[in-house]
């Protein structure tokens, strides 16, 4: 009779471990996908496209310029600071619509959007190291 006490004890103990675990894991969203350039930076809907980048040197900032379509300053500012927030980034400036910066642990990310003529894209600049 011991035993089988000792035993369902042991059965309910992990049961509990493991229903009590966070379940922040299972929130983690496995579909954001990150640049090339900066791999602790979300992508932008998968819709940049990569112009430029000068890798910075020895801890001076990496520069990454981009080619963004269909999207307005304000729009892309205001959804990728989101979505960057979402990732656990704060925002420690916001000077939209020309630029917001952004911190994560020891990363910062500078996301300038200086005015082009062409109507149909957006050129995004990003210092980030």
């Amino acid at each position: 009779m011991k035993k089988v006490f000792l035993l369902f004890i042991v059965v309910v103990s992990i049961f509990i471990m493991f229903a009590c675990t966070s379940s922040k894991n299972n929130d983690i969203d496995n579909s954001i996908k990150y640049t090339k350039e900066f791999p602790y930076l979300p992508s932008y809907e998968d819709e940049m496209e990569v112009i430029e980048f000068k890798e910075g040197e020895k801890g001076e900032v990496d520069i990454a310029t981009y080619l963004i379509k269909s999207t307005s300053p304000n729009e892309f500012l205001a959804r990728y600071e989101e979505l960057l927030i979402a990732n656990g980034w704060k925002n420690s400036f916001d000077n939209k619509p020309v630029s917001i910066n952004m911190e994560k642990d020891d990363h910062i990310a500078i996301i300038i959007t200086p005015p082009i003529k062409d109507e149909t894209s957006l050129k995004v600049m990003i210092y980030s190291k």
